[in-house]
């Protein structure tokens, strides 16, 4: 029976001081992408070594670390102790990275709760769009209302009031002056 290789999410190397994303996963959110780098990085920072996060034939999502031979400073223990702790503390992100892997990559079936869920995302983002694309309406046709208002032609009429109540003013304003002298 042939086993596939796992394929290979990400990792990072002390050695190289590099980090490596499979370049499949671009598609995953910038922000995940970034969480995995620093989990990575802090991890060979740490113990040493070489870090992958990969993935088995059956979706699960794992952490192999190695080392080379003449490391003397790589620690094992740590390393082992290490991965124990993130496969605690990043439990819900190594979840959803095998949900992630599951669906794209072995075209598994979205479970239906899921679906629930992503049909609900979707349409708050739709909404979200909506909403901002009837403000960006309502400020054009504001400005748009304004800018008429500021061209709108003056009728003769309603110069002739404007310089006359202009000249009652001129007017109110020099009486007032000859009362106080």
């Amino acid at each position: 029976m042939e086993t596939k290789e796992n394929v290979v999410l990400c990792g990072a190397n002390s050695y190289e001081q590099k980090f490596y994303l499979n370049p499949d996963f671009e598609k995953l959110p910038e922000s995940i992408c970034d969480e995995l780098k620093i989990i990575c990085v802090s991890f060979t920072e740490d113990v040493g070594g070489i870090l992958t996060f990969e993935f088995e034939e059956d979706g699960t999502l794992i952490l192999k670390t190695i080392a080379d031979d003449a490391d003397y400073l790589y620690d094992e223990i740590g390393a082992g102790l290490k991965i124990h702790q993130l496969q605690r503390t990043q439990k819900e992100l190594f979840e959803q990275l095998e949900t992630y892997y599951r669906i794209q990559f072995m075209k598994e079936e979205i479970p239906e709760e899921l679906k629930e869920i992503m049909d609900l995302l979707e349409k708050k983002e739709q909404k979200q769009s909506a909403d901002g694309q009837e403000r960006k309406a309502d400020e054009a046709s504001d400005m748009n209302a304004e800018t008429e208002a500021d061209d709108k032609p003056v009728s003769d009429t309603e110069s002739t009031d404007h310089a006359n109540r202009q000249d009652e003013k001129r007017e109110d304003e020099a009486g007032e002056t000859k009362c106080m002298n």
